[in-house]
């Protein structure tokens, strides 16, 4: 009952927040419906295109941080495991719901539970690291220019903030805390499953190679979704908008996105689309189209998991 009445919860905040934005006398429903409908195909079946190549870069990166620990999965079995954890970020509470499936059928694969969980959450956090770097950049590029004070400073001091976090995980001290054991069992066992998780990710440290091509992957893959995003804006037909414009912006986004109080962040994002571009005078109703297209082409992609979840059959083998 509690998990339905999140659920609800969240679902109503989408609504509202949508209801919002197209009660405002800048937008028209129709409008971005008729925007999207006619956008020029080339670039529409260039994005879904890029898409699916952002799909085998994270499953690449995945298969690396999988491979340091020394969890042999077949890359076929990476992709199944990939798709089953999109499908459900298309309905999950913000961008990053479908992790936690993802983690709990992974943990099945392999005696290395808490090393294959960390897995999933060292994928994300290079990738919000990489985000937050390209926007960071995108930042420094746009300072002196009017208007782009405020998203510039806030998107260098989330990158800042972001990576003193990083370096202070790594920090030894608390590894020893994390390690020490509780005289209460109860605490004891908590103890040791958030210990056994944390040396998962310390064990990083060792790996360099590991991080340097996740990292890598992950500035790739970015780079590429910004490239998406300007591909739609382009067959929407915005004109005489900078390509590192959206370097800056679609982070921001994503990050409000990223926010579990809507599913899968609908009307959060298109909200934040919305505020963003403005600060370059796009109009309302193209900027969030492009959000609302961008959402289309993710979901497409992601219903290849559906069936892929309804078949799962779990691991017959610990690794």
């Amino acid at each position: 009952m509690k998990k339905l009445l999140f659920f609800l919860l969240r679902s109503g905040v989408s609504a509202g927040i949508l209801y919002f934005i197209f009660t405002r006398g800048d937008l028209n429903f129709r409008g971005i419906l008729e925007a999207i409908a006619q956008i020029h195909r080339p670039f529409l079946y260039s994005a879904i295109f890029s898409y699916g190549v952002v799909i085998l870069l994270g499953c690449l990166r995945w298969r690396v941080l999988l491979e340091a620990h020394n969890i042999k999965l077949g890359f076929l079995r990476i992709v199944k495991l990939f798709f089953i954890g999109f499908f459900f970020n298309s309905f999950l509470p913000s961008l990053t719901g479908g992790d936690v499936v993802k983690a709990y059928y992974t943990s099945k694969e392999t005696k290395k539970r808490a090393e294959a969980v960390m897995t999933i959450i060292v994928d994300r956090g290079t990738g919000l690291l990489a985000l937050l770097f390209l926007g960071a950049v995108a930042g420094v590029l746009n300072l002196r220019r009017p208007g782009m004070l405020a998203p510039s400073l806030t998107i260098l001091a989330v990158f800042i903030l972001f990576t003193f976090f990083i370096l202070l995980a790594f920090n030894r001290k608390i590894l020893a805390k994390v390690s020490l054991a509780s005289t209460n069992p109860e605490r004891s066992r908590a103890r040791e499953a958030v210990g056994k998780l944390y040396r998962a990710f310390y064990f990083y440290k060792s790996c360099p190679w590991a991080l340097g091509w996740a990292i890598g992957l992950s500035l790739l893959l970015q780079s590429l979704m910004m490239l998406i995003n300007y591909q739609v804006a382009l067959g929407l037909g915005v004109e005489g908008v900078s390509l590192g414009y959206f370097f800056l912006f679609v982070p921001i986004a994503g990050i409000i996105s990223a926010v579990p109080i809507s599913i899968a962040g609908w009307g959060v994002g298109e909200a934040a689309y919305k505020k963003c571009f403005s600060y370059i005078g796009l109009a309302g109703e193209l900027s969030v189209s492009i959000s609302f297209l961008l959402r289309l082409i993710f979901l497409g992609w992601s219903l290849i998991g559906l069936p892929l979840y309804l078949l799962h059959r779990g691991g017959d083998r610990e690794r």
